[in-house]
């Protein structure tokens, strides 16, 4: 993340919250700071006001535009720790939205048990019982879509074996016709991340997962925008 990046990001959230984090930064705050003079705990403190208060932050840009311009190289990058704790602020006070997905595979289909989404429609019809009872044609995929306020969410699950999947997901933006650019998505079952990929072209498609409990996670810039819960079990 770069500076620019950073300010929009907390002036977005500066018109939110009441009031910065402590006392204001003076200019040899700063220049302690970028020179690494300061103890872990007053980073941290420095680092909590910067992200909460639009005046400092924009201080701060031009202290680095300085050290720029005296030694001729880029240093528009923001430090680690402070980059780390405005995604914290962000994705703390933002929600993601969530879409639920229950499976059974059986013998010769899937059998959706429930899901907060809606069914998309399939070629090939073999019966799926429904929780509100009523019989859908699936095929051994099912395509699950959730249009939420800012972003469109489609997954798909192939059923590969009685206990293997393909599960791709597709995102769209609302409003916007280009694919959308700098989504990443993450498939983690329990609290361990199986695999993470860019998802440059709007698609990403996870290859011969293993049946079980899983969360695929997409975010943008270290925010998380949406969470998607799929649960896929073997039924004789």
């Amino acid at each position: 993340m770069d500076i620019e990046k950073l300010l929009k990001t907390i002036y977005k959230q500066s018109r939110k919250d009441s009031k910065p984090q402590g006392a204001c930064l003076t200019d040899q705050d700063i220049a302690c700071f970028l020179d690494d003079r300061l103890s872990r705990k007053q980073r941290k403190l420095i680092c909590a006001h910067v992200v909460s208060c639009a005046t400092c932050a924009d201080q701060f840009k031009d202290h680095l535009l300085i050290a720029e311009d005296v030694n001729s190289s880029p240093l528009l990058e923001v430090p680690q720790e402070l980059e780390d704790m405005a995604k914290a602020l962000v994705s703390s006070k933002v929600k993601p939205n969530i879409l639920d997905i229950i499976l059974n595979f059986t013998q010769d289909a899937i059998q959706l048990v429930k899901t907060t989404g809606d069914v998309l429609k399939t070629a090939v019809p073999i019966p799926v019982l429904r929780t509100n009872g009523k019989a859908e044609a699936m095929p051994n995929q099912i395509k699950i879509a959730k249009a939420f306020k800012n972003l469109a969410l489609e997954v798909q699950v192939e059923k590969r074996r009685h206990d293997l999947a393909d599960i791709s997901v597709s995102i769209s933006e609302e409003g916007k016709r280009k694919k959308p650019a700098g989504f990443r998505i993450s498939l983690f079952r329990g609290e361990r991340e199986i695999c993470s990929k860019l998802a440059d072209k709007g698609k990403i498609k996870f290859e011969e997962v293993k049946i079980g409990q899983y969360k695929i996670v997409i975010s943008k810039e270290g925010i998380v925008s949406s969470i998607v819960y799929v649960t896929v079990n073997s039924k004789p």
